[in-house]
């Protein structure tokens, strides 16, 4: 089965770091031993065992909204690409991804985020209002 995990809370830098601020919050798409690469902002995931890729909307189990919005081409390149090449994750290896790709800062600056940086998990569903729920 495939599992997708939506919102957890990392600190990319760690919590000594300088550039630290503030931890934030990002959607986990691939998973260790998943293969992804991006095109025009859409991450497609083969998660590990499979033989084909999914688009990571095709993997979620909540339709979800991303902000993709024109921007010079020399920003492309600059850390928020679009692009990105084929890659696998390791063990204890997780990509993260911003909803709003154009300024969300995520896996394609930080790169891949190694479990010990995931410092969340959901234990209460309070949205949609209809399916709250405590995990």
């Amino acid at each position: 089965a495939v599992k997708f995990f939506t919102l957890q809370k990392y600190s990319p830098f760690g919590r000594n770091s300088r550039m630290t601020g503030k931890n934030t919050v990002r959607r986990v798409v691939a998973l260790p031993g998943d293969s992804y690469y991006m095109k025009d902002y859409v991450l497609y995931v083969k998660p590990a065992g499979q033989s084909h890729y999914l688009t990571e909307f095709e993997l979620a189990s909540k339709p979800y909204n991303i902000s993709i919005y024109s921007v010079p081409v020399e920003w492309d390149g600059i850390g928020c690409s679009g692009q990105l090449e084929e890659a696998t994750l390791g063990k204890n290896e997780y990509f993260v991804l911003a909803d709003n790709r154009i300024e969300g800062l995520d896996s394609r600056v930080y790169g891949k985020i190694p479990s010990s940086r995931i410092k969340g998990r959901v234990i209460w569903q309070c949205f949609p209002f209809g399916e709250m729920r405590l995990y």
